[in-house]
């Protein structure tokens, strides 16, 4: 039996202009779908026994104070690249035709205009809300103060963009240099095999990740209401329990997440982002209406429309909630991590949803699986997007007031 329903193989969770419309079997399309749901389990399940997603810990990466995020952010690229590594050499047909499809992020924009300026918002963002596109998932399973404001302040800003996404991209996304450089895949600018440039990128990334952890132990980042359960046999180093101690260390959690790209690859057809569900979210009020507005609005029409491509983070992402709120639910931490302020938290995930959207990216997007593919363009974003999330924290909590940018009692 074979579905009509228009979907993309090895489409990019971006915003490919090269989509092939094809038909997929009922069978193939329930696969995508269990294996999205069972890849937002194990996303949003490292997120909260990382406590990655804990907005003060996001805050504290940025002055230096937390070393949370930058931990799981390289365990997870780097084993997501070393995966990589091996699908280019036993998968090479679904890989080449993945890393294909994601050209288009480095094709349809600037790498000034685009990448570096919407990954400096993404970041900024990030920074005021304490969340990425991601994390603010395990922030709402979680039960965290107002990471539902910030989810909504994500829609916002992805709707904005999505209405104005026309005139974005004639006046701002096209204009400055394409470059950097004619490659898009660093592997093909130094003119060497993809899968050796992984190896090399994943054992860096995380031995790099496992020093951190031996030099800021996991433990003691952990906020001080977890402490006394940390103490526990149960998260003791010789009688670790993954299901009864309340965290992981975070380089373990991101080593756990890397290893979803490989059915992300194989079996959805694409790499690791989250972003992209909140444009879909965002855009399905046109479907009524779609030939009305798809001459005005053809970049809201196009995410509104059900396709593999982008609709199936609604399943990961989905999940990922429901995996956050049973971890914290057995842990009996269900809403015990602080929140932020409603402004803050609005307009951060505003603006790192506007920004995501302008770099064709998020965290995931560009972070975890554009540097593991060797995406130019992504180690170009990754430094932006620390680099807008630094600066904001640094002139908040030295510069105005460090009380409010993350409180004593917080930890």
């Amino acid at each position: 039996m074979e579905s009509k329903l228009p979907v993309t193989p090895y489409a990019p969770t971006t915003d490919s202009s090269a989509d092939v419309v094809k038909t997929r079997s009922t069978a193939q399309l329930a696969g995508i779908v269990l294996t999205s749901v069972l890849m937002g389990l194990v996303f949003g399940t490292t997120f909260a026994k990382s406590h990655v997603f804990e907005p003060y810990l996001i805050r504290g990466q940025f002055i230096f104070s937390r070393f949370v995020m930058l931990k799981m952010f390289l365990s997870a690229m780097g084993c997501g690249a070393l995966c990589l590594a091996v699908l280019s050499k036993y998968a090479t047909v679904q890989f080449d035709a993945c890393r294909k499809a994601w050209e288009s992020v480095a094709l349809s924009r600037g790498w000034v205009t685009g990448t570096i300026t919407g990954t400096f918002i993404l970041g900024a963002g990030m920074s005021v809300a304490g969340a990425c596109p991601g994390m603010v998932l395990s922030q709402v399973g979680s039960g965290v103060p107002n990471s539902g404001v910030t989810v909504a302040g994500g829609l916002v800003g992805a709707l904005i963009y999505g209405l104005c996404e026309t005139r974005i991209k004639e006046n701002w996304l096209q204009k400055g240099p394409q470059g950097p450089s004619k490659h898009v895949y660093f592997d093909r600018l130094i003119q060497k095999p993809y899968a050796m440039f992984a190896i090399i990128l994943g054992v860096a990334c995380i031995v790099f990740a496992i020093i951190l952890e031996v030099v800021v132990p996991w433990k003691t980042e952990l906020p001080r209401r977890l402490q006394a359960q940390l103490a526990e046999d149960f998260c003791g180093d010789s009688s670790f329990d993954v299901f009864r101690c309340p965290g992981w260390p975070p380089a373990a959690a991101g080593i756990v997440l890397g290893f979803m790209q490989i059915p992300a690859c194989l079996i959805v057809g694409t790499f690791l982002g989250s972003a992209t569900s909140y444009q879909v979210c965002a855009s399905v009020w046109a479907l009524p209406v779609k030939t009305l507005v798809e001459g005005k609005f053809p970049y809201i029409v196009k995410f509104a429309v059900p396709q593999v491509a982008s609709w199936w983070q609604l399943a990961y992402c989905g999940s990922a909630v429901v995996a956050a709120f049973l971890w914290q639910i057995s842990a009996d931490d269900y809403s015990k991590c602080p929140g932020l302020d409603t402004v803050s938290a609005f307009v951060g995930g505003m603006l790192m949803l506007f920004g995501a959207r302008m770099a064709a990216g998020c965290t995931s997007g560009h972070g975890i699986s554009g540097c593991a593919i060797g995406m130019i363009q992504s180690f170009i974003g990754v430094p932006a997007m620390f680099s807008g999330g630094i600066i904001v924290g640094m002139i908040w909590n030295f510069g105005i007031n460090a009380e409010t940018y993350i409180p004593s009692s917080s930890n």
